[in-house]
């Protein structure tokens, strides 16, 4: 790069400064002429202000640094033998996910991941009826620009599922069986014929809590799940993004989850910097500055494949969500109005014996003891639940993505509706030369005609593309911003 040449549009300063913009470290050798002829320096940018500092004496040690940390995979079990990649210790860390990742191997789907299918059969009415008002969508098999994407991504999706069903449906089972473990004990205390088997009962109820976090934990099905979703979105986007030059937009995850303190990129989890990898890998394909060919047709295919697609994940998935937030709201009312009702009436039941006054219609008093006792917990265990599951923030994420993404369907369906316009005739009246070096041509007529072109014009092009990144920094940020909400959260003991 010789620092010293004009800038030119779509050149090695617009490149440098977009990569620098993004925190991503340029390796710059620079050409400089002296007297002894042109020499190359090797200089490290960080910051915009490097652009135009002199080279430090100790680029060798920051070359070094920024190779390191490119190349680094972020395994957070540097200590461990890495022979037969961990596979027998069984917890997800980076090293032996990415392993099992890249096998053939199935991924597990635990039992206990039926109770959130279970779940969801209860929402599906929801759903279909939401569908019913959202555009039109054409879900197609994705056509990725290389196979390593393809199988990436179409393992990324197994991962997601798999673990999500876990997570989710361990979180249902942990409440459950927390209320369960309090059921026992008031059924154990009321009947006394009942209590041996009752207390063996919440004995083993507390026990399988305990394995269930224990094995939370060990696996962590949280952090499988949210980084194999952000894999699998970013894989996604790539099919619509890399026609035009661009690629998903890395997300950043907050400093206080990263597990290294010391790097300062982007890599972590180890499913970015597998991503990352994967876009390198890539060729370049069309670019910033020129429109690709029938770019009318790639604006229909973003609007019609990607975004109205997308517009009905999110409507679905609103319903979806919003209506595992009503349940768990009738639920808690429902079951506070027991608990409300039987301290009423126990409270009633004892003020009419201190008056020595029966009523026949009054229920027992085990029975008001096990609605007193019983409902807060269950109360307790619904809340947890609808608490941990995010179904309400979630519903309203999706909500307001649809909303965003219906806006940019609507730029992109104004883009559909684009005709090239071109100069087909030109009648010259007059020619004037004025001196050696200037020529003046007066035109007197000019034929413009609509021209049914396949091409955008070059800024309706810089438009769809900006469009389409705005869109895929929408989407990009929605998952990991939910993905956040379970990063850090594995399943309770109850």
């Amino acid at each position: 790069w010789d620092p010293d040449a004009d800038a030119k549009e779509g050149g090695t300063v617009e490149s440098v400064l977009a990569a620098l913009s993004e925190n991503i470290p340029v390796i710059a050798v620079r050409l400089t002429s002296s007297q002894n002829g042109p020499q190359a320096t090797i200089q490290v940018l960080k910051h915009v202000r490097d652009l135009h500092a002199p080279p430090v004496p100790e680029w060798q040690e920051d070359l070094m640094e920024v190779l390191r940390q490119i190349l680094e995979f972020p395994n957070d079990l540097e200590e461990a033998d890495h022979d037969d990649h961990m596979e027998g210790k069984g917890d997800y860390h980076a090293l032996s996910a990415y392993h099992r990742f890249l096998s053939k191997d199935r991924f597990p789907r635990p039992r206990h991941g039926f109770v959130w299918r279970c779940l969801l059969a209860f929402t599906r009415k929801a759903e279909l009826e939401a569908l019913e008002k959202a555009p039109p969508g054409h879900d197609h098999e994705p056509s990725l620009p290389d196979d390593s994407l393809r199988v990436a991504m179409q393992r990324a999706q197994e991962m997601s599922r798999s673990f999500g069903e876990a997570h989710r449906g361990g979180i249902l089972l942990s409440y459950g069986l927390a209320a369960l473990a309090v059921l026992l004990a008031v059924v154990g205390h009321l009947c006394y014929d009942y209590s041996v088997a009752c207390c063996w009962g919440e004995f083993g109820v507390i026990l399988l809590m305990a394995m269930l976090a224990a094995q939370s934990k060990w696996q962590d099905w949280h952090d499988a799940y949210t980084d194999a979703r952000l894999l699998a979105e970013a894989m996604r986007m790539m099919e619509f993004l890399w026609p035009l030059g661009l690629h998903t937009p890395i997300p950043k995850l907050p400093h206080y989850l990263k597990k290294h303190d010391h790097l300062r990129l982007p890599q972590q989890p180890w499913t970015v910097w597998y991503f990352r990898a994967l876009v390198r890998m890539l060729p370049l394909h069309g670019g910033p500055a020129y429109p690709a060919k029938d770019s009318i047709e790639m604006a229909k295919h973003l609007s019609e494949n990607w975004i109205a697609v997308q517009i009905r994940h999110h409507t679905r998935n609103s319903a979806r969500h919003g209506c595992l937030h009503h349940l768990a709201e009738r639920l808690r009312r429902f079951f506070f109005g027991l608990a409300l009702t039987a301290v009423l009436l126990h409270t009633l039941e004892k003020l009419l014996k201190m008056y020595c006054i029966h009523w026949d219609w009054m229920p027992g008093d085990g029975w008001l003891f096990f609605f007193c006792v019983f409902m807060p917990a269950a109360i307790a265990a619904v809340h947890g639940a609808a608490s941990q599951l995010e179904s309400s923030r979630l519903h309203l994420r999706s909500k307001s993505l649809k909303e965003m993404l219906e806006a940019s369907k609507a730029r992109l369906d104004a883009l559909k509706g684009k005709k090239s316009f071109v100069v087909s005739e030109m009648m010259i009246s007059e020619v004037v030369v004025s001196d050696v070096s200037a020529t003046e041509v007066k035109v007197s007529e000019v034929t413009v005609k609509e021209s049914q072109g396949t091409e955008l014009s070059p800024a309706d092009y810089r438009f769809l593309q900006a469009e389409a990144l705005n869109a895929a920094s929408l989407m990009i940020d929605e998952t990991a911003g939910w993905s956040l909400l379970y990063k850090n959260a594995p399943i309770p003991a109850g």
